[in-house]
């Protein structure tokens, strides 16, 4: 199931400075994240994912500290 996710952002006065939308798979997004916690909640430091959904991949590289 895909779903579709947006940002906004704008300055105090109104002004658009950013605007994103993507199309991303829920259930892909929601797994990984739910194995991620799991790995990070039992300490593990380095370990590989496998997710074929490319949006949901290229949505997660980077920092991890909000998960």
């Amino acid at each position: 199931m895909d779903s579709i996710a947006s940002a906004l952002a704008r300055k105090d006065r109104g002004e658009v400075i950013l605007a994103i939308t993507n199309i991303v798979n829920f259930i892909e997004a929601a797994t990984l994240l739910a194995r991620i916690r799991v790995a990070m909640d039992k300490g593990i430091k380095y370990v590989i994912f496998d997710c074929d959904c490319a949006s949901v991949v290229h949505g997660i590289q980077g920092s991890l500290e909000t998960v």
